[in-house]
């Protein structure tokens, strides 16, 4: 028999917090545990005992430690470069700007080398720019980073990009590089945790069948199909204490009729002043319904 109590206590004790999320965990733990099929559990089961989580308390000493890394990147000194964010097209407030706003106050950065947007950064000012901090929470698979500099509208060649994040998935050096090749930028990653493929963690080579076993059982719990293995099948492992990326592993935190997960995604309301938001959202809905419902015709 499987012990998943074990696997429980052994996840919160490795937990320098116990904040909001974690208690929620523990409370929802052995209903969601039980539910899941039965040739997924160990599966799940190992991939907790790798799973990062960042509590509020965590993410700000990571945010402390990632400056240092910096001043090193510098000789020492304090940086003279541009500290900002990956701000999102439509003005939403995101978690990125959380990490950057506490960034700033915590390592005391000026606020004359911070902006919140470079769409409208003076660009007279910008040619002046050799370097660009950008502090988020997560690296999942470089795509992000690559949008915000294509949608920018500004010329990167020449500038260096410190992109300063909490948790950063191997996978993404790909996309790294596809940026520094398009755009003509260097791009230094500067990360507290890096990992690897969850399938391949824990499987190594089998990290195949791994992969299908997840699948089969996302399945069965009626998961999305697009985060059977976190978004663009990224297998990310992590959660923070403010949301859970869609790059982690949907089982964790995809919520579907079957699936009520322990470490849920808060995809926050949408009020009646978006509308345009809410159609999106349930256009977007129906289209993976009706892939989802194909894709069981078809097995």
């Amino acid at each position: 028999m499987i012990d998943t109590c074990s696997a429980k206590e052994e996840f919160i004790f490795r937990q320098s917090d116990i904040d909001e999320r974690i208690l929620f965990f523990d409370e929802n733990y052995d209903a969601w545990i039980s539910a899941l099929p039965e040739e997924v559990l160990e599966i799940v089961l190992s991939m907790l005992a790798h799973f990062d989580y960042y509590s509020h308390q965590d993410a700000n000493k990571m945010l402390r430690a990632l400056h240092e890394k910096l001043i090193q990147r510098y000789n020492g000194k304090e940086p003279d470069a541009l500290f900002t964010y990956i701000k999102k097209k439509d003005g939403k407030i995101c978690s990125s700007i959380d990490y950057w706003s506490e960034y700033r106050i915590i390592n005391k950065v000026d606020k004359n080398l911070c902006t919140d947007d470079i769409v409208t950064f003076p660009s007279n000012s910008w040619a002046l720019v050799d370097s660009i901090v950008i502090i988020d929470d997560c690296c999942g698979t470089g795509g992000s980073l690559e949008k915000f500099i294509r949608l920018s509208g500004r010329d990167f060649s020449g500038k260096t990009i410190y992109y300063l994040v909490l948790h950063f998935l191997e996978q993404s050096k790909s996309m790294i590089s596809h940026i520094e090749n398009t755009y003509g930028v260097t791009i230094n990653v500067l990360a507290i945790n890096s990992r690897i493929k969850a399938s391949e963690i824990i499987s190594g080579t089998n990290a195949q069948e791994t992969r299908q076993v997840v699948t089969a059982a996302s399945k069965k719990m009626k998961i999305n199909p697009d985060y059977f293995l976190g978004k663009d099948d990224s297998e990310g492992l992590m959660a923070f204490y403010n949301n859970t990326p869609n790059n982690t592993i949907g089982l964790f935190w995809c919520e579907s009729e079957k699936n009520n997960p322990v470490l849920p995604r808060d995809f926050g309301v949408v009020p009646k002043w978006r509308p345009e938001v809410k159609q999106m959202k349930e256009s977007k809905r129906s289209r993976k319904e009706s892939n989802y419902m194909a894709v069981k015709r078809n097995d």
